[in-house]
């Protein structure tokens, strides 16, 4: 018995090492640190820009992704309203720093491979009833690429329209058998179920492809720009990654200069505030851009607006140490954008929240890819058509409407000028033309790099020497 056991055992042991030998030596161990943690939203962000940037930017995207990861290069806008604001120039220009605006007081337009018409020509009506539209063979078509074309498969739904009608020609003593046998011959079994996560980020993925439609957009000329003479914004040449110390205090409290993206003048540049026009800042907090019109010296009354209390505070601050005197010219409101609709306004700058690229890849903080914030990332577009429907019918005939982004997602620029100027046509009496700013990207070639493929506004890249933007605008003219 003993022996018996004895045996037992051994034959036990044995089939214990060998057991012990197979999962030492085909033993999988999961590596915790890179494959199974959560992606932070910055990773993310920059996943979802190389899915929809990279086929839209091509070989440039490369360069400009580095660029969004580095550091920001800034500006130092000059206050107008410090007691000695020669003084504080002179000490820019010994840093090496220069006022990028000099020498670019007038440029006549540069016209693109575009359609021009005359303010009194092509009303809405007839562009409702012109089938024969304009094709842009600039414009890069990125819904013809992969992406878009399984993006459009998977989105393809049963239509009815190609069934018989069931219910027609149907006597009521027929009886209802040859019905449910129709119904369940025109049934169609669905091939895939798919879950709420992933049916949102289908949405978010057609939401994220733009498709430019050959919609015909009239393009008005202006004889000349002019750049306001008090305006002075010192930036570092080409290749120059200085910062600008912090401001010092004159001996009334005020800040020499105001430390923003360069990219940001150039919407208030566009707006071109005059003393007699009443302006509407829609989207003002923080504050640069009302600050901005503020030192041109020759803007009339701002209503500055946004819907944030805490954000119109720190305007408040803002305009505070730099130009309180100019206060009386700023009012403040905090109500919503898609509220204004009446047309009061001769500017409108509509400056709207976008994905807010550098943002959401350099900081976790608010950032728009959490997992959780996926239907604020949907409702992004839709709200930005939104405030600027808004802004173009709170502009006067004969005003000027800039829209602007900080964003390179061609949904957010050009696509929203094409789906706002299909609304307006479509369910209003309201007829609007772009004015073409395309003088920008010859007059500041040596501060800014500039996209070739816009089709309606002006994009600045950012880049490594020039370290700015990303900055969308648009000029819109309302014609009535």
């Amino acid at each position: 018995m003993s022996i018996r056991y004895d045996g037992l055992r051994k034959l036990l042991h044995l089939d214990f090492l060998n057991v012990r030998f197979m999962q030492k030596r085909y033993r999988y161990k999961k590596k915790w640190a890179t494959q199974l943690r959560k992606k932070e939203a910055t990773e993310l962000a920059l996943e979802h820009f190389d899915q929809f940037y990279s086929p839209v930017y091509g070989k440039l995207w490369p360069s400009i992704r580095i660029s969004l990861l580095c550091s920001q290069k800034y500006c130092a806008l000059v206050n107008n309203f410090h007691a000695s604001p020669d003084a504080v120039m002179e000490e820019l220009q010994s840093r090496g720093a220069y006022n990028f605006l000099t020498g670019t007081n007038s440029f006549k337009h540069v016209y693109r491979s575009c359609q021009n018409v005359n303010e009194n020509e092509g009303t809405s009506s007839q562009r409702k009833e012109n089938n024969l539209l304009m094709e842009n063979s600039n414009i890069q078509d990125v819904a013809s690429t992969d992406l878009a074309k399984e993006s459009r498969e998977e989105n393809t739904s049963y239509s009815p329209e190609n069934t018989e009608d069931c219910d027609a020609g149907r006597t009521p003593a027929e009886p209802t058998t040859r019905l449910n046998q129709d119904l369940y011959s025109s049934f169609i079994p669905a091939q895939k179920v798919y879950s709420d996560r992933q049916l949102l980020k289908d949405q978010e993925v057609s939401q994220s492809i733009y498709e430019p439609l050959n919609i015909e957009v009239p393009v008005i000329e202006d004889s000349m720009i002019k750049i306001p003479k008090h305006l002075k914004v010192f930036v570092h040449p080409f290749g120059d990654v200085s910062d600008f110390p912090a401001p010092k205090r004159d001996q009334c409290g005020m800040l020499e200069y105001y430390l923003m993206d360069a990219a940001s003048v150039l919407p208030v540049i566009a707006l071109a505030p005059g003393p007699a026009d009443s302006i509407l800042d829609m989207c003002a907090a923080p504050g640069g851009k009302t600050l901005t019109m503020l030192q041109t010296l020759t803007t009339g009354n701002i209503l500055a607006n946004d819907i944030s209390r805490s954000r119109l505070q720190r305007l408040g601050s803002i305009l505070e140490y730099y130009c309180p005197n100019a206060c009386t010219h700023v009012k403040k409101s905090q109500i919503s954008g898609q509220k204004f609709d009446s047309p009061m306004f001769d500017k409108v700058l509509v400056d709207v929240p976008c994905s807010t690229d550098r943002h959401v890849l350099t900081s976790e903080e608010n950032n728009l890819f959490k997992p959780g914030r996926i239907n604020d990332r949907l409702q992004i577009t839709n709200k930005q058509k939104e405030l600027l429907l808004a802004g173009i019918k709170s502009c006067k005939p004969g005003g000027t409407v800039v829209y602007s982004t900080c964003s390179l997602a061609p949904t957010q620029n050009d696509g929203i000028i094409q789906a706002v100027f299909e609304d307006l046509w479509n369910t209003t009496k309201i007829d609007i033309a772009v004015e073409n700013i395309s003088w920008m990207s010859k007059a500041f070639s040596n501060t800014f790099r500039f996209f070739d493929n816009c089709r309606f506004g002006q994009l600045v890249l950012p880049t490594l020497r020039a370290n700015f933007g990303p900055m969308y605008l648009c000029k819109i003219k309302r014609i009535n």
